[in-house]
């Protein structure tokens, strides 16, 4: 029988659930009123909104009413629901991570969002929304100390946390870079543009209003359409760019890594907030990854990849951006904080097959050969055929930059593995933490006898950081490579997601 006391979270996230549940319209509402606004007219669009106020305020409330939340000496237990009730119950000895988030609204109504979660989960286990900053902090304190079998749940005040460590707080200098060598311009770019796609009305009426006093002001620098829409893409990348500077400092203004007691603790946010806890038992990978122009400059960005699912801000998986900014020669020294046993400044790289020279090249020059013969068949000039000169000295320099920037090495407990020409990432895995390895071969591939070894962990990450993998080995060697790890998996015995 349940004894515990049942909580209730603060009545305030009524205001907070309801500001939510209208943010995801936000776009919708920004089409409507621009739409309006330039004649394209729409009677029921104060209904659409009262209706979208009513819906959110009742939302906010049945959530209110219906959620609570207990503790007892094993599990944490929430409550949700209103047509289909819900009993969650999370092992306190399970949890990984307790989460404090505060948006600018909770910062103006002195609240926290609570997130709990565990290695075995694609979202959070536990989302208590809102509590007070100071029932927040003493649930994650409770939380925390819970985690281990010996230290049971107690109400009593926790006792003095050890000294903290300060491993790396982000400079005004760290931002700016961070930001300048992101790759974010397309997508500020395409956040810009998208309103014109998705209401043509828009757009036409823009172009009515304005075309003509944009096209007076271009005039001057030709009457050639290609160099007007150089300028504009000129234009567009370099707001796009700036635009990401901003994005970037906004977004993790204030980061401050700090290490305590087995366990990294993160800090950043200028409107939104964020604390987070990275265990180390919890961390299945490391992944330097390093944009050409980061790399240029000397600096790298490290990333844990951590068992099960954490939901950081800027990435929606379980991988956590230890450091935002690390000088490449600084590299080692973080990497040992995480796997003291590893030293990076002695690693050998080991080189893939040569026949990576030739598919790089063939890959890249495919489509553009084609491209250009259909042009030369459709216009009957054969001097066209003289551009192959320049993509096939294209097509070697991206073959053989390829070969050198693909790498591997084994070392008595870590695989590693580099690929990336303009973006450079290197994977570091434990051998106890691999979950599975896969030799994987496409057309091309099969014709060489060469081979991709691919490498799985329990960390859940994105498409952009991607996971281990030895990149177009022979096959012979991939497969033998395939056997010594699982052999070394196997001797390092039975390894649980959640670090036990």
């Amino acid at each position: 029988m349940d004894n515990a006391v049942h909580h209730r979270i603060h009545p305030l996230t009524i205001v907070i659930e309801a500001a939510r549940f209208i943010g995801r319209f936000a776009f919708v509402i920004v089409i409507l009123l621009v739409s309006r606004s330039a004649g394209g007219g729409f009677d029921a669009f104060e209904l659409v909104l009262a209706a979208l106020g009513v819906f959110s305020i009742a939302a906010a409330t049945l959530r209110y009413m219906f959620t609570s939340y207990s503790l007892d000496s094993q599990n944490m237990i929430i409550r949700t629901g209103v047509v289909f009730r819900q009993k969650r119950t999370i092992p306190l000895a399970r949890i990984q991570n307790v989460e404090i988030k505060r948006g600018v609204l909770h910062q103006m109504l002195g609240l926290s969002d609570l997130k709990i979660e565990t290695a075995g989960g694609a979202e959070a286990e536990g989302d208590l929304s809102a509590l007070t900053v100071a029932e927040a902090e003493r649930l994650k304190d409770l939380l925390m100390r819970a985690r281990h079998a010996d230290a049971p749940v107690s109400s009593e005040a926790p006792p003095p946390p050890p000294q903290r460590q300060t491993v790396w707080i982000a400079t005004a200098k760290d931002l700016l870079i961070l930001g300048a060598t992101e790759n974010r311009a397309f997508v500020v770019i395409g956040i810009i543009l998208a309103p014109l796609f998705f209401a043509p009305r828009i757009s036409d009426d823009l172009v009515e209003r304005f075309g003509s006093q944009m096209f007076q002001s271009v005039r001057g620098i030709g009457d050639d359409a290609w160099l007007i829409a150089i300028w504009a893409t000129a234009g567009l990348l370099v707001f796009g760019w700036i635009a990401s500077i901003v994005m970037t400092a906004v977004h993790y203004y204030g980061f401050a890594l700090r290490y305590q007691e087995g366990q990294f603790q993160r800090r950043y946010g200028l409107f939104t907030t964020v604390e987070s806890i990275v265990p180390l038992p919890r961390i299945q990978s490391l992944c330097i990854e390093a944009p050409l122009l980061r790399r240029l400059l000397g600096y790298v960005t490290i990333h844990a990849g951590l068992a099960g699912s954490i939901k950081l801000g800027e990435q929606q998986q379980a991988t956590s951006a230890l450091c935002l900014l690390v000088k490449s020669k600084d590299v080692a020294e973080y990497v040992r904080r995480v796997f003291p046993h590893l030293n990076m400044n002695d690693i050998e790289w080991l080189p893939v097959s040569r026949i990576a020279i030739r598919k790089g090249a063939f890959r890249f020059a495919l489509f553009p050969t084609l491209a250009l013969v259909g042009w030369v068949v459709y216009s009957g000039n054969n001097l066209l055929l003289l551009a192959l000169i320049p993509i096939l000295a294209l097509a070697i320099w991206y073959g053989y930059a390829r070969y050198r920037a693909l790498g591997y090495t084994i070392t008595d407990g870590f695989l590693i593995t580099r690929e990336g020409i303009l973006y450079r990432k290197i994977h570091i895995a434990p051998h106890g933490k691999l979950q599975w390895l896969a030799v994987s071969q496409g057309p091309i591939q099969r014709r060489y006898r060469i081979a991709d070894l691919d490498v799985g962990t329990a960390a859940v990450v994105g498409a952009q950081l991607g996971s281990p993998s030895i990149v177009d080995l022979e096959l012979d060697k991939a497969e033998n490579v395939q056997d010594f790890l699982s052999a070394r998996v196997e001797a390092s015995g039975l390894w649980m997601p959640d670090g036990v």
